[in-house]
């Protein structure tokens, strides 16, 4: 029973990392403010287009649509000519850089708008998603990040429920203190900031080796004094993550975790990884005290796993369309999370190169 309590206080510790998350703002953007939005894009033929689509509906038009083609071998290029997108194609790769922190850096520069919002491939918007994220850009002064609300489809595609919640909590940007908190991180779909901050920091330069760049930069934001803002994307951006199958989304977030881990805050991690073990520990004692017939502590975890299930539940409705089986069963979907991230950050420590879109990293 004393572990049972000791699991109830660690199931607190999810009001602490997730308290509420923040949705974009709502109202009328000023006219004439400009917007240059900035695509990176390898070999995205396949996504591409919905994104292009949904641009094209906004309620704030933006001046420009670049999309960076960076060395594609697909139709990526001629699908966004096609939609009425500038393609620059991407300089050769400089020595040091990640294919997307230079598509990135030369998109920055070549655009002409007050403001640049970058956006991966993979996401969509709703029709009033430009005029929010400028809203909340005037009412930050600074930088503003999204987390996308993740439609999933395939019931296969809700194993990527744990991975959602951590880039929330791993953000820092949506605990009890809500917007006290300095040390936050930014997501990497969606970001927008003025062209004059863009400048400011030097663009991509300081980053240009990383593969998850939006965390350091947020430290060179907050070392160059540039507020940040992070808001879940709920009514706002979407995207569908890797739904090509089991194979594709362990592959696609292990490479996000195992080096983003790193830049997680310290606290974070603990408060996050106590809640887990919480979680987890629970199905264990529940598991027990059914073998035994333990009836006192068989209805007492039953009651602490119902409330990590509705914690979840909760959470995850408010970044995707996780349905409620996965909740109901997340025992699955946190073991597969467990798996990725060893195998994960055990590549990481024996210097196994990571891969990905083609391109190998040691």
């Amino acid at each position: 029973m004393i572990a049972l309590v000791v699991y109830s206080l660690f199931w607190l510790l999810g009001f602490v990392v997730i308290w509420r998350i923040k949705f974009l703002p709502r109202g009328p953007s000023e006219e004439g403010e400009t917007v240059s939005i900035i695509i990176p894009a390898r070999n995205e033929s396949h996504r591409l287009p919905a994104l292009l689509d949904t641009l094209r509906d906004q309620t704030h038009s933006p001046l420009e649509v670049l999309v960076v083609d960076d060395h594609s071998t697909d139709d990526t290029a001629a699908l966004a000519r096609q939609a009425g997108a500038r393609v620059i194609p991407s300089d050769p790769l400089p020595a040091g850089w990640r294919g997307k922190t230079w598509a990135c850096h030369q998109g920055g520069h070549a655009a002409r708008g007050k403001w640049l919002l970058f956006l991966d491939s993979d996401v969509t918007l709703r029709p009033n998603a430009v005029e929010q994220i400028l809203l909340a850009c005037r009412a930050t002064r600074g930088v503003v990040s999204v987390l996308p609300y993740h439609k999933t489809v395939r019931a296969v595609e809700d194993l990527s429920a744990f991975f959602n919640l951590v880039q929330a909590a791993a953000s820092n940007a949506f605990t009890a203190w809500g917007d006290r908190i300095k040390n936050k991180r930014l997501f990497g779909p969606v970001m927008a900031l003025s062209k004059e901050n863009f400048t400011r920091v030097g663009g991509y330069e300081l980053v240009k080796d990383r593969w998850v760049e939006n965390f350091d930069l947020s430290d060179h934001f907050q070392k160059a004094q540039i507020p940040m803002a992070c808001y879940g994307g709920k009514g706002a951006v979407e995207f569908r993550m890797y739904p090509g199958g089991v194979r594709e989304i362990a592959q696609g977030w292990g490479k996000s975790f195992a080096m983003g881990g790193k830049g997680t805050p310290k606290g974070v991690l603990l408060l996050w990884g106590l809640w887990f073990a919480g979680s987890l520990g629970t199905v264990r004692i529940l598991i027990g005290a059914a073998v035994q017939g333990d009836i006192g502590v068989l209805i007492s975890a039953m009651v602490l796993y119902g409330l990590y299930v509705w914690r979840i539940h909760s959470g995850l409705k408010q970044v995707g369309t996780f349905r409620f089986l996965t909740s109901l069963f997340y025992p699955l979907s946190a073991l597969f999370f467990v798996g990725v991230f060893l195998k994960s950050a055990g590549s990481l420590l024996l210097g196994r190169p990571l891969t990905w879109k083609g391109r190998t990293d040691h």
